[in-house]
């Protein structure tokens, strides 16, 4: 039998929708690093995207853009500088869509009355009276910075 939450959530268009556009810009994300990588090594698309996915894991991939950079960017290059800052926003960034992506629905007691909310799966327990997660406000949010994000990554190598 599936938890009342799940059922609330499949009947609620606008938070599938919600959740659908975060999982569809983390992938336009990981295409934009892609991107990045591929124009900061050069060569073919097919050595860099064999290169670049030959990782599984998003932090090896992103640790690659910077090691690249290290050896193809003046340090104290305009370029640099901003690439460095973009991928201090995607490390934010994937820490929060990872706390949603492996987190559960749960009823959470707002001021407005209980509220379906996304919340991660952590080793310490909030304080009390605290609430660690994600309302559909706070995903929406999370949406409009990913959309941001990957605009930004994408005029990174435009």
């Amino acid at each position: 039998m599936a938890r009342p939450e799940i059922d609330e959530i499949l009947r609620d268009t606008e938070l599938l929708s919600i959740v659908g556009a975060i999982n569809i810009e983390w992938d336009e994300i990981e295409v934009a690093l892609w991107r990045v990588f591929w124009d900061l090594l050069g060569g073919t698309w097919k050595h860099s995207y064999a290169i670049y996915y030959s990782q599984q894991n998003h932090r090896a991939r992103r640790e690659m853009i910077e090691s690249l950079a290290l050896v193809k960017l003046p340090p104290d290059g305009a370029k640099a500088k901003r690439l460095k800052a973009l991928l201090g926003r995607v490390k934010r960034a994937a820490t929060k869509r990872n706390e949603i992506s492996h987190g559960v629905w749960s009823y959470v007691k707002t001021t407005a009355g209980p509220e379906l909310w996304r919340v991660p799966l952590k080793k310490k327990e909030p304080k009390a009276g605290e609430v660690d997660g994600y309302s559909k406000a706070d995903l929406k949010a999370l949406r409009d910075q990913l959309t941001k994000l990957r605009d930004d990554l994408d005029g990174f190598y435009a």
